[in-house]
Parts: structure tokens; sequence; C-alpha cells
């Protein structure tokens, strides 16, 4: 949604054949005017503010602003009030003095709110795009999902994120960031779920929101658990679920495979914080580039705990490795940090291990290890450990998915998912079968004349109605072949 569309603005109070060239404006002006008149080459850097007003109050100004209506100004303040909000800009800009002269040179007529008063302005308008938001998500006809996520500024100050999910009426995905709130308590489960039950009640989403998914933390497993009952209590809605993300999973898992090559990647970590940190290493490092006709890479140290920035610091160490052998048979205090050769056997097995990972999720997170077995059984059970977590709800959308259905489960395992999908494919016939077998079944001219004969009649009808559907639908749904090309929105809306 834009900011743009929240504010109707009244036609103009004044038609541009009424206004007058601003070329001719010196006729309206005396000469008297014109003596009294501030000179703007006379207002410098040192003036105050209010020797710049002196100028917004002049003769020629009150002139200017009897062409400048009440819908001109407003139409000024969104302009300024949408560019202090796009580029963060401070609420106190509007009273320094050289921005205050620059607005004055641009159009002389238009009157700068004070920060107390741009403040209200953006504060309002963020009120109007905030109802706009409600009542939009009100004609959404489906299930709506979301993505909770911690993070800290750098003065340390938390907040979690809200990402709201849906499908449009046109079957695609929309999502947004729905807020931002800031968390001055302990990020405890109950902490975290009053904030976020407050956000459901305000966009009245308690009966749309279908699922939840979060990280691994245990704050946010609790969560999710009194969420789902809270729902179920309160509002009848036993369709949640909450759902742990796979790839800070797979990050986790990396993690903890990283941690046995600790002592390789402190070597590489160690050499590349002493080259980077030196401008004479530095330039000695550029110089021997240019001799070698080799183009120079700044070394690069990772973050330690996003296990990604560790992928690249290794690469680059790798793709310098050459010239850097050079740069330390002059420096002898770097011999002892540089990798030898068990070392540089363990980041190139690393490399190959981790470089798939960096291609398909991009989201990982720091760490090591020594041989390329062991770290692979590392990571593989750590990923086992979670991966016992993911329930049904998992298990059907992936076999929902034209693009996979039982392509991700092992032989023995499939039996499992299409008996789960089944059982849930059964419920939702049935539940939408009761609905409207009763009255159909009586009115038939063959209805059954008593008590037990018409159980009887509803149990046969429920049945040929349950086995047609599921052999015909289901079945044949999955005899498909899968196509990873395919849009699975529409797929299924076709």
């Amino acid at each position: 949604m834009e900011i743009t569309n929240s504010i109707e603005l009244e036609d103009d109070a004044i038609s541009s054949e009424e206004l007058y060239d601003l070329s001719d404006m010196e006729d309206v002006v005396t000469n008297e005017d014109q003596d009294e008149l501030p000179s703007l080459s006379s207002i410098t850097p040192s003036d105050s503010i209010s020797q710049v007003n002196s100028c917004l109050t002049s003769p020629l100004q009150l002139e200017y602003s009897r062409l400048h209506s009440l819908n001109d100004q407003k139409e000024q303040d969104f302009c300024l009030l949408v560019w202090v909000v796009c580029h963060q800009q401070p609420f106190t800009v509007v009273v320094n003095v050289h921005f205050r002269n620059f607005v004055y040179k641009l159009d002389p007529r238009y009157k700068i709110p004070n920060q107390t008063k741009i403040k209200n302005i953006i504060m309002s308008e963020f009120d109007l795009c905030r109802e706009q938001i409600k009542n939009d998500l009100k004609q959404v006809r489906g299930k709506i999902a979301f993505t909770l996520d911690l993070w800290s500024n750098i003065n340390n100050e938390a907040f979690m994120r809200v990402t709201i999910h849906f499908l449009n009426i046109k079957w695609k995905l929309e999502h947004f960031l729905l807020d931002i709130i800031p968390l001055n308590k302990r990020h405890t489960a109950s902490n975290l779920l009053n904030k976020f039950t407050y956000l459901l009640n305000e966009f009245s989403l308690n009966e749309k929101i279908i699922g939840l998914t979060t990280d691994n933390e245990s704050a946010m497993t609790v969560l999710g658990r009194e969420l789902g009952e809270k729902l179920i209590h309160e509002f009848h809605n036993n369709k949640f679920g909450h759902y742990r993300c796979a790839a800070h999973i797979i990050n986790l898992s990396v993690k903890q495979g990283l941690e046995l090559i600790d002592t390789s990647i402190n070597k590489v970590r160690n050499l590349m914080s002493k080259i980077k940190n030196s401008i004479v290493l530095c330039d000695e490092l550029r110089s021997l580039c240019d001799v070698k006709n080799i183009t120079y890479l700044a070394p690069e140290i990772d973050v330690e705990t996003q296990w990604n920035s560790t992928f690249y610091m290794l690469t680059k160490f790798k793709k310098i490795k050459t010239t850097i052998k050079m740069l330390i048979a002059n420096h002898d205090e770097l011999v002892e940090i540089f990798p030898n050769s068990d070392d540089s056997q363990h980041i190139d097995d690393t490399l190959i291990l981790l470089d798939p990972m960096e291609k398909a999720t991009k989201l990982l997170s720091a760490a090591s290890y020594p041989t390329m077995g062991e770290m692979a059984a590392s990571i593989f059970q750590k990923i086992e450990s979670y991966w016992e977590l993911i329930d049904e709800k998992c298990t059907i959308s992936t076999i929902l998915d034209p693009r996979y259905k039982l392509s991700d489960f092992e032989d023995e395992k499939q039996i499992t998912a299409i008996n789960t999908i089944q059982n849930v494919f059964h419920t939702y016939l049935q539940l939408n079968h009761n609905t409207t077998t009763t009255t159909s079944s009586i009115s038939n001219s063959q209805a059954p004349q008593n008590l037990h004969e018409y159980f009887a009649h509803l149990n046969n009808h429920n049945q040929n109605y349950l086995l047609k559907p599921l052999n015909s639908e289901l079945d044949r749904y999955l005899q498909l072949v899968e196509d990873i090309g395919i849009d699975p929105l529409t797929s299924h809306n076709s």
C-alpha cells in the first residue's frame, strides 16, 4: 500500500487562470515595499531562524500567500512528511536554518510546519494507513499466516518483527511487514504471546490465522503451543499450526558441524584480520598482485555468528592464498598463523560441503569441522533431531505441492505420509458432507421410515460418498507426475 493513496486532497481553491505569473509579481509590490524587503543574498549560514522567518513575513510573501490555498499547503506538507519518513530525517530538520532558506527559495508562500506539527502530521498519516490495512485484511477471504522473528538494533533495543502472508483474490501470494513491536520486557513466551495476541485482536485476525512460522528457540516453541490452545478455547480455531523455520534448522546444524574445525578457521580469521588492519601489509599485498598481474582482492573477516560469512572468508582466502604465501616470506610474524597443509585440506573439504548449502539457502550461520565424513554426520544428527518435530501439517503441505508430492519421502515413510493425508481428506469430506446430507436424504423418494433405517441409510450414503471421491480425486492427483516448473497456487486454483 502506498502512503500517497491514503490522503484525499480537495480540488484547488484557485484555478490556474487566476494565478499570477511570478514574473509579474513585482507590479503588486510598491517601491516602498521593495525597500523594506530583505534580500535573500543577505541571509548567511550564521543567520538565525528568526532572520529567515522575517523573509517569510515580508510584503512580497504576504502577496504570495493570497495565491496559496489551503490545499496547496496540505500537498506540500504531505510531500515534506514523505521525504522525512522515507529518508529517516529527524523532526528537527524543519527548524534548520539552511533547510528553511532552501524551501523559501523554492516557494516563499509555503509555511513550514514546526517539529511538533510535522510529528503530528506523520502520526496522523500512520493511523490512517493502519486503518486502511485493517479494512484491506477484512476483505481477505481465506486464511492468513504469520512469520515472527526477534532482532536488536545497534543500541541493543529488542523488537519483534511480524510479517503477514495470504492469498489475494487472484490466488497470488501476498506478504508484507505488518508491525515491528518493541520488546521492553524479557523475551519470555508469555510476554511474546501477549504482544502477538494484542496485534491479532487489533486486526481481528484470531479466526483467520492458520499458521505461524518461527525459529527453534524455546520461547517461540512455547508461544506456538500456548497460542494454539488459546485459539481453540476462545475462538474455536482448531486449524492453527506452528511451524519451525527449516532454514534455521539447517543453520544450527551447519554451526554444529563447523565447530569441529574451529582451529583451522581461527588461523584464517587471524591471518585475514592481521592483513586487513595493517596499511603496510595491504599495500604490499596489492603491489604483489600488480607484479603477478593478479586481481587484488581485499582480505575479508567473517562474523562468527553467521556461517555464510565464514564461508565467504574461506572462499576469499583460497583465491588469494598464493599471493599471501609470497607476502609471508617477508614477514615472520605471519608464518605462525598461516594455515598448514592439514588446515588447508580441512578448509577445502569444508568449501566442497558448504557450497551447495550456500547456494540453496543463503541463510545459514557460522562454525567449523575436521573431516568430510565427521562433519556431514554431525550436521545430519542435528537435522534429524529437529526434523522429528515436523508435524502432519508439514507432511500434508509437502504432498499437496505438485512440484514434489511424495518425492521428498523415503520409501518406508511414503505409506505413513499417504495415510496421514487420506485421514485428513476423509475428515474434511465428512465435515463438508454432514452439512448437506440430512435434508437431501430425507427428501428422497426412498427415504427411511424409522430411526434404524435412517442411520443405516446415512451410514451407507456416507461410505459411498467418501470412498468414491477419495479414489477419484486424491489418488488421481498422486498419480500425476511431479512438475518442478509448475506454480502450486495456479495448479490448485485450476
